[in-house]
Protein backbone atom coordinates (compact mmCIF):
# COMPACT_ATOMS: atom_id res chain seq x y z
CA UNK A 1 0.00 0.00 0.00
CA UNK A 2 1.54 3.59 -1.02
CA UNK A 3 2.23 5.70 1.77
CA UNK A 4 0.56 9.86 1.31
CA UNK A 5 4.46 10.30 0.54
CA UNK A 6 4.63 7.82 -2.46
CA UNK A 7 7.01 5.26 -0.93
CA UNK A 8 6.06 1.71 -0.56
CA UNK A 9 6.10 0.83 3.24
CA UNK A 10 5.84 -2.64 4.68
CA UNK A 11 2.56 -2.50 6.18
CA UNK A 12 0.64 -5.68 7.76
CA UNK A 13 -1.01 -7.50 4.93
CA UNK A 14 -3.93 -8.52 7.47
CA UNK A 15 -4.72 -4.65 8.55
CA UNK A 16 -4.38 -3.82 4.66
CA UNK A 17 -6.81 -6.25 3.99
CA UNK A 18 -9.43 -5.41 6.91
CA UNK A 19 -9.48 -1.99 5.07
CA UNK A 20 -9.98 -3.33 2.03
CA UNK A 21 -12.99 -5.56 2.53
CA UNK A 22 -14.73 -2.99 4.88
CA UNK A 23 -18.33 -2.48 4.80
CA UNK A 24 -18.38 0.82 3.60
CA UNK A 25 -19.70 3.79 4.84
CA UNK A 26 -22.57 3.18 7.87
CA UNK A 27 -26.40 2.87 6.50
CA UNK A 28 -28.03 4.65 9.50
CA UNK A 29 -30.20 6.84 8.58
CA UNK A 30 -29.84 10.11 10.04
CA UNK A 31 -32.95 12.26 9.94
CA UNK A 32 -32.47 15.92 8.46
CA UNK A 33 -33.76 18.61 9.91
CA UNK A 34 -37.48 19.24 9.45
CA UNK A 35 -38.85 22.11 6.59
CA UNK A 36 -41.34 24.93 8.64
CA UNK A 37 -44.19 25.69 7.35
CA UNK A 38 -43.29 28.98 7.13
CA UNK A 39 -40.50 27.93 4.84
CA UNK A 40 -42.88 25.52 2.41
CA UNK A 41 -45.36 28.17 1.88
CA UNK A 42 -42.39 30.70 0.63
CA UNK A 43 -41.34 28.00 -1.37
CA UNK A 44 -44.79 27.61 -3.20
CA UNK A 45 -45.22 31.58 -3.71
CA UNK A 46 -41.77 32.09 -5.17
CA UNK A 47 -40.51 34.36 -2.38
CA UNK A 48 -37.51 32.63 -1.23
CA UNK A 49 -34.08 32.88 -3.73
CA UNK A 50 -32.85 30.25 -5.70
CA UNK A 51 -30.14 29.37 -2.92
CA UNK A 52 -32.69 28.64 -0.25
CA UNK A 53 -34.60 26.81 -3.13
CA UNK A 54 -32.21 24.74 -3.70
CA UNK A 55 -31.40 24.00 0.09
CA UNK A 56 -34.93 23.27 0.75
CA UNK A 57 -35.03 20.52 -2.23
CA UNK A 58 -31.44 18.70 -1.06
CA UNK A 59 -33.55 18.23 2.69
CA UNK A 60 -36.90 17.35 1.48
CA UNK A 61 -34.99 14.47 -0.83
CA UNK A 62 -32.48 13.65 1.23
CA UNK A 63 -35.71 12.92 3.93
CA UNK A 64 -37.54 11.02 1.08
CA UNK A 65 -33.86 9.12 0.89
CA UNK A 66 -33.91 8.51 4.58
CA UNK A 67 -37.65 7.15 5.16
CA UNK A 68 -37.03 5.04 1.86
CA UNK A 69 -33.60 3.40 3.78
CA UNK A 70 -36.08 2.69 6.76
CA UNK A 71 -38.69 1.11 5.04
CA UNK A 72 -36.28 -1.37 3.33
CA UNK A 73 -34.64 -2.45 6.09
CA UNK A 74 -37.59 -3.06 8.37
CA UNK A 75 -38.36 -6.81 6.82
CA UNK A 76 -34.70 -7.50 7.85
CA UNK A 77 -35.20 -5.83 11.27
CA UNK A 78 -38.79 -8.18 11.72
CA UNK A 79 -36.65 -11.31 10.51
CA UNK A 80 -33.75 -10.49 13.31
CA UNK A 81 -36.17 -9.81 15.96
CA UNK A 82 -37.86 -13.63 15.18
CA UNK A 83 -34.76 -15.00 15.09
CA UNK A 84 -34.35 -13.49 19.00
CA UNK A 85 -37.62 -14.27 20.21
CA UNK A 86 -37.65 -18.06 18.97
CA UNK A 87 -33.66 -18.48 20.47
CA UNK A 88 -35.22 -16.89 23.96
CA UNK A 89 -37.62 -19.65 23.73
CA UNK A 90 -35.34 -22.84 22.90
CA UNK A 91 -33.28 -21.87 25.82
CA UNK A 92 -36.29 -21.21 27.98
CA UNK A 93 -37.83 -25.03 27.35
CA UNK A 94 -34.73 -26.55 27.59
CA UNK A 95 -34.01 -24.90 30.97
CA UNK A 96 -37.28 -25.88 31.76
CA UNK A 97 -36.20 -29.87 30.88
CA UNK A 98 -33.15 -29.37 33.12
CA UNK A 99 -35.15 -28.08 36.17
CA UNK A 100 -33.38 -24.34 36.02
CA UNK A 101 -35.51 -21.94 37.40
CA UNK A 102 -36.03 -19.35 35.05
CA UNK A 103 -38.14 -16.51 37.42
CA UNK A 104 -37.03 -13.10 36.19
CA UNK A 105 -35.62 -11.01 39.51
CA UNK A 106 -37.87 -8.12 38.09
CA UNK A 107 -41.07 -10.16 38.04
CA UNK A 108 -43.61 -7.88 40.03
CA UNK A 109 -44.21 -8.95 43.64
CA UNK A 110 -47.02 -10.77 44.64
CA UNK A 111 -50.24 -8.97 46.08
CA UNK A 112 -50.37 -9.51 49.66
CA UNK A 113 -53.33 -10.97 50.93
CA UNK A 114 -55.45 -8.77 53.82
CA UNK A 115 -54.44 -11.26 56.88
CA UNK A 116 -50.93 -11.18 55.50
CA UNK A 117 -50.85 -7.31 55.47
CA UNK A 118 -53.08 -6.82 58.77
CA UNK A 119 -49.85 -9.53 60.33
CA UNK A 120 -47.47 -7.48 58.32
CA UNK A 121 -48.65 -4.31 60.54
CA UNK A 122 -48.96 -6.17 63.49
CA UNK A 123 -45.38 -6.90 63.79
CA UNK A 124 -44.30 -3.50 62.99
CA UNK A 125 -46.98 -1.83 65.34
CA UNK A 126 -44.74 -3.95 68.31
CA UNK A 127 -41.47 -2.30 67.35
CA UNK A 128 -43.12 1.01 67.67
CA UNK A 129 -43.04 3.54 70.34
CA UNK A 130 -45.25 6.86 70.35
CA UNK A 131 -43.78 9.98 71.59
CA UNK A 132 -46.25 12.65 72.38
CA UNK A 133 -45.32 16.61 72.63
CA UNK A 134 -42.79 16.55 70.03
CA UNK A 135 -42.05 19.91 69.13
CA UNK A 136 -42.44 20.74 65.32
CA UNK A 137 -39.06 21.63 64.62
CA UNK A 138 -38.87 18.03 64.43
CA UNK A 139 -40.44 17.42 60.88
CA UNK A 140 -37.96 20.14 59.44
CA UNK A 141 -34.30 18.56 58.42
CA UNK A 142 -32.30 19.66 60.92
CA UNK A 143 -34.73 19.12 63.60
CA UNK A 144 -35.78 15.28 62.46
CA UNK A 145 -31.73 14.78 62.28
CA UNK A 146 -31.81 15.78 66.00
CA UNK A 147 -34.55 14.02 67.13
CA UNK A 148 -33.50 11.04 65.27
CA UNK A 149 -30.00 10.99 67.17
CA UNK A 150 -31.65 10.94 70.52
CA UNK A 151 -33.35 8.42 69.85
CA UNK A 152 -30.85 6.05 68.14
CA UNK A 153 -29.26 5.49 71.07
CA UNK A 154 -31.79 2.50 71.73
CA UNK A 155 -31.86 0.82 68.73
CA UNK A 156 -31.50 1.42 64.94
CA UNK A 157 -34.10 2.95 63.46
CA UNK A 158 -36.67 2.11 60.69
CA UNK A 159 -38.52 5.05 60.08
CA UNK A 160 -40.44 8.31 61.79
CA UNK A 161 -44.20 8.93 60.95
CA UNK A 162 -45.68 12.70 62.19
CA UNK A 163 -49.26 12.73 63.68
CA UNK A 164 -51.65 14.92 64.66
CA UNK A 165 -50.21 18.19 63.52
CA UNK A 166 -52.34 21.06 63.02
CA UNK A 167 -52.69 23.25 59.86
CA UNK A 168 -53.76 26.36 58.92
CA UNK A 169 -55.71 26.03 56.19
CA UNK A 170 -58.40 23.56 55.53
CA UNK A 171 -57.15 21.50 52.43
CA UNK A 172 -55.78 18.24 51.79
CA UNK A 173 -53.63 17.71 55.37
CA UNK A 174 -50.92 15.98 52.39
CA UNK A 175 -50.38 19.25 50.76
CA UNK A 176 -50.24 21.11 53.42
CA UNK A 177 -47.85 18.47 55.35
CA UNK A 178 -45.41 19.01 52.63
CA UNK A 179 -46.09 23.17 51.90
CA UNK A 180 -45.36 23.05 55.93
CA UNK A 181 -47.80 25.62 56.57
CA UNK A 182 -48.80 24.57 60.49
CA UNK A 183 -51.06 26.23 63.17
CA UNK A 184 -49.30 29.07 64.64
CA UNK A 185 -50.96 28.20 68.28
CA UNK A 186 -49.76 24.62 67.93
CA UNK A 187 -46.14 24.13 68.27
CA UNK A 188 -45.94 20.36 69.63
CA UNK A 189 -46.92 17.26 67.24
CA UNK A 190 -47.23 13.61 67.72
CA UNK A 191 -44.66 11.02 66.06
CA UNK A 192 -44.17 6.95 65.71
CA UNK A 193 -40.95 5.42 65.56
CA UNK A 194 -40.06 2.00 63.96
CA UNK A 195 -37.01 0.14 65.19
CA UNK A 196 -35.72 -2.76 63.64
CA UNK A 197 -36.06 -4.77 66.84
CA UNK A 198 -38.48 -5.18 69.56
CA UNK A 199 -36.21 -4.89 72.04
CA UNK A 200 -35.17 -1.23 71.94
CA UNK A 201 -38.80 -0.39 72.29
CA UNK A 202 -38.59 -1.33 75.95
CA UNK A 203 -34.89 0.72 76.37
CA UNK A 204 -36.52 3.72 74.56
CA UNK A 205 -39.41 4.04 77.16
CA UNK A 206 -37.19 5.23 79.43
CA UNK A 207 -37.36 8.59 77.67
CA UNK A 208 -40.76 9.25 78.94
CA UNK A 209 -40.72 12.51 81.18
CA UNK A 210 -37.63 13.74 79.08
CA UNK A 211 -36.66 17.12 78.23
CA UNK A 212 -35.92 17.59 74.30
CA UNK A 213 -35.76 20.91 72.98
CA UNK A 214 -37.40 22.25 76.44
CA UNK A 215 -40.57 19.93 76.11
CA UNK A 216 -41.33 17.00 77.92
CA UNK A 217 -41.97 13.97 75.56
CA UNK A 218 -44.55 11.74 76.59
CA UNK A 219 -42.94 8.34 75.37
CA UNK A 220 -45.43 5.01 75.48
CA UNK A 221 -45.47 1.43 73.67
CA UNK A 222 -47.93 1.51 69.97
CA UNK A 223 -49.36 -1.21 70.71
CA UNK A 224 -49.31 -2.14 74.45
CA UNK A 225 -49.68 1.57 75.90
CA UNK A 226 -49.46 1.22 79.92
CA UNK A 227 -52.73 1.60 81.51
CA UNK A 228 -53.85 4.81 82.63
CA UNK A 229 -53.65 5.33 87.12
CA UNK A 230 -56.77 7.19 88.11
CA UNK A 231 -55.70 7.06 91.62
CA UNK A 232 -52.22 9.03 90.66
CA UNK A 233 -53.86 11.04 88.82
CA UNK A 234 -56.38 14.05 88.39
CA UNK A 235 -58.75 15.98 85.96
CA UNK A 236 -58.60 18.97 84.77
CA UNK A 237 -61.44 20.96 83.20
CA UNK A 238 -62.21 24.38 82.08
CA UNK A 239 -58.62 24.53 80.26
CA UNK A 240 -58.53 26.97 77.04
CA UNK A 241 -58.90 25.31 73.94
CA UNK A 242 -54.97 26.25 73.09
CA UNK A 243 -53.29 25.13 76.13
CA UNK A 244 -50.29 23.40 75.90
CA UNK A 245 -48.77 20.68 77.41
CA UNK A 246 -46.24 21.80 78.83
CA UNK A 247 -48.31 24.66 80.31
CA UNK A 248 -49.57 22.15 82.89
CA UNK A 249 -45.97 20.72 83.59
CA UNK A 250 -45.06 24.38 84.55
CA UNK A 251 -48.63 24.45 86.51
CA UNK A 252 -48.38 21.51 88.97
CA UNK A 253 -44.23 21.33 89.11
CA UNK A 254 -44.55 22.27 92.91
CA UNK A 255 -46.77 19.42 94.06
CA UNK A 256 -44.50 16.90 92.86
CA UNK A 257 -43.09 13.96 90.23
CA UNK A 258 -45.12 14.57 86.95
CA UNK A 259 -45.09 11.03 84.82
CA UNK A 260 -47.58 12.42 81.83
CA UNK A 261 -49.98 15.00 80.79
CA UNK A 262 -52.50 14.22 78.14
CA UNK A 263 -54.57 16.98 76.70
CA UNK A 264 -57.50 15.35 74.85
CA UNK A 265 -57.99 16.90 71.54
CA UNK A 266 -60.32 17.00 68.24
CA UNK A 267 -58.87 14.27 65.76
CA UNK A 268 -59.73 16.51 62.84
CA UNK A 269 -58.35 19.85 63.90
CA UNK A 270 -56.09 18.60 67.01
CA UNK A 271 -57.25 22.08 69.22
CA UNK A 272 -57.67 20.99 72.74
CA UNK A 273 -61.13 20.18 74.07
CA UNK A 274 -60.84 21.97 77.53
CA UNK A 275 -60.36 18.77 79.27
CA UNK A 276 -56.81 17.28 80.49
CA UNK A 277 -55.38 14.66 82.78
CA UNK A 278 -51.92 14.59 84.88
CA UNK A 279 -50.87 11.68 86.18
CA UNK A 280 -48.63 11.74 88.98
CA UNK A 281 -45.57 9.48 90.12
CA UNK A 282 -46.86 8.89 93.86
CA UNK A 283 -50.64 8.75 95.12
CA UNK A 284 -50.10 11.46 97.69
CA UNK A 285 -48.96 14.28 95.33
CA UNK A 286 -52.94 14.12 94.03
CA UNK A 287 -54.08 15.68 97.13
CA UNK A 288 -51.61 18.66 97.06
CA UNK A 289 -53.02 19.11 93.35
CA UNK A 290 -56.64 19.28 93.88
CA UNK A 291 -55.08 22.15 96.58
CA UNK A 292 -54.78 24.38 93.34
CA UNK A 293 -58.14 24.32 92.47
CA UNK A 294 -58.66 27.90 93.24
CA UNK A 295 -55.29 28.57 91.99
CA UNK A 296 -54.77 31.41 88.75
CA UNK A 297 -53.86 29.67 85.44
CA UNK A 298 -52.80 32.46 82.79
CA UNK A 299 -53.46 34.94 85.22
CA UNK A 300 -57.25 35.13 84.73
CA UNK A 301 -58.20 32.00 84.23
CA UNK A 302 -59.46 29.44 86.84
CA UNK A 303 -58.82 25.35 86.48
CA UNK A 304 -61.34 22.42 87.34
CA UNK A 305 -59.74 20.08 89.53
CA UNK A 306 -60.70 17.21 90.50
CA UNK A 307 -60.04 13.12 91.62
CA UNK A 308 -60.13 11.07 88.65
CA UNK A 309 -63.37 8.40 88.68
CA UNK A 310 -63.84 4.99 87.91
CA UNK A 311 -65.96 4.15 84.99
CA UNK A 312 -68.61 2.61 87.28
CA UNK A 313 -68.65 5.78 89.01
CA UNK A 314 -68.83 8.18 85.82
CA UNK A 315 -71.86 5.32 84.40
CA UNK A 316 -73.62 6.28 87.79
CA UNK A 317 -73.70 9.84 87.73
CA UNK A 318 -75.09 9.71 83.96
CA UNK A 319 -77.57 7.60 84.92
CA UNK A 320 -78.86 10.16 87.70
CA UNK A 321 -78.61 12.83 85.43
CA UNK A 322 -80.52 10.93 82.90
CA UNK A 323 -83.50 10.58 85.65
CA UNK A 324 -83.48 14.05 87.01
CA UNK A 325 -83.88 14.68 83.26
CA UNK A 326 -87.10 12.06 83.08
CA UNK A 327 -88.84 13.24 86.62
CA UNK A 328 -88.58 16.80 85.35
CA UNK A 329 -90.21 15.65 81.78
CA UNK A 330 -92.81 12.72 82.81
CA UNK A 331 -93.90 14.66 85.89
CA UNK A 332 -94.12 13.84 89.88
CA UNK A 333 -91.78 17.26 89.88
CA UNK A 334 -92.86 20.93 90.39
CA UNK A 335 -93.80 22.15 86.86
CA UNK A 336 -94.09 18.59 85.40
CA UNK A 337 -96.28 18.17 82.30
CA UNK A 338 -99.12 16.02 84.84
CA UNK A 339 -98.76 17.99 87.82
CA UNK A 340 -101.89 17.96 89.36
CA UNK A 341 -101.10 21.15 91.45
CA UNK A 342 -101.55 22.90 88.38
CA UNK A 343 -105.16 24.73 87.61
CA UNK A 344 -106.52 26.31 85.21
CA UNK A 345 -108.28 29.08 86.64
CA UNK A 346 -109.49 29.74 90.24
CA UNK A 347 -112.49 31.95 89.55
CA UNK A 348 -116.15 30.12 90.13
CA UNK A 349 -117.47 28.52 86.84
CA UNK A 350 -121.34 29.52 87.37
CA UNK A 351 -124.27 27.32 86.87
CA UNK A 352 -122.73 24.59 84.45
CA UNK A 353 -119.65 24.56 87.18
CA UNK A 354 -120.32 20.86 87.56
CA UNK A 355 -120.74 20.29 84.13
CA UNK A 356 -117.17 21.44 83.07
CA UNK A 357 -115.49 20.30 85.98
CA UNK A 358 -116.18 16.77 84.40
CA UNK A 359 -112.94 16.06 82.09
CA UNK A 360 -113.73 14.15 78.88
CA UNK A 361 -112.24 10.76 77.91
CA UNK A 362 -109.65 11.22 75.69
CA UNK A 363 -109.79 8.63 72.73
CA UNK A 364 -108.13 8.51 69.16
CA UNK A 365 -110.74 8.95 66.14
CA UNK A 366 -111.08 5.64 64.40
CA UNK A 367 -112.05 4.26 61.04
CA UNK A 368 -115.28 2.71 62.34
CA UNK A 369 -117.05 5.70 64.26
CA UNK A 370 -115.38 8.63 62.93
CA UNK A 371 -115.65 10.55 65.63
CA UNK A 372 -112.71 12.77 67.53
CA UNK A 373 -113.33 12.17 70.97
CA UNK A 374 -114.99 9.35 72.98
CA UNK A 375 -118.43 11.18 74.51
CA UNK A 376 -118.65 10.75 78.08
CA UNK A 377 -120.79 11.99 80.74
CA UNK A 378 -120.26 15.83 80.20
CA UNK A 379 -120.86 15.60 76.67
CA UNK A 380 -124.15 13.72 77.67
CA UNK A 381 -125.34 16.34 80.08
CA UNK A 382 -124.68 19.27 77.77
CA UNK A 383 -126.95 17.95 75.09
CA UNK A 384 -129.84 17.80 77.84
CA UNK A 385 -129.26 21.36 78.65
CA UNK A 386 -127.65 23.84 75.82
CA UNK A 387 -126.78 27.07 76.49
CA UNK A 388 -128.96 29.76 76.64
CA UNK A 389 -128.35 32.54 73.94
Amino acid sequence: MASIFGENTGLDNQLNDLFKNSAGPSSIAVAPKPISQNEVSKLLTGKLSKRKQQKLMIQRAEAGAAKARVLSALPELRKRKADVLENDQEQEEKSNEEGVNTTKSDETPKKKTKAERKEEDKKKNERSIFVGNVPVECMEKTGLKEFKQKFTEFGIIESVRFRSVAFAEQTSRKAAFIKKKLHDKRSVANAYIVYQDKESVEKALQMNGQVFKDKHLRVDSAINPKSHDRKRSVFVGSLPFDAEEEELWEFFKDCGEIESVRIVRDKTTNIGKGIAYVQFKRRNIVDMALALDDKKFRVKHTLRIQRCKSEDEITKAQQQEANKKTKGATGGGKGGRFSKSKTVSKKPLGKNSSLLSNKFEGARASKASGNKFKTGKTTKALKQKPRRK
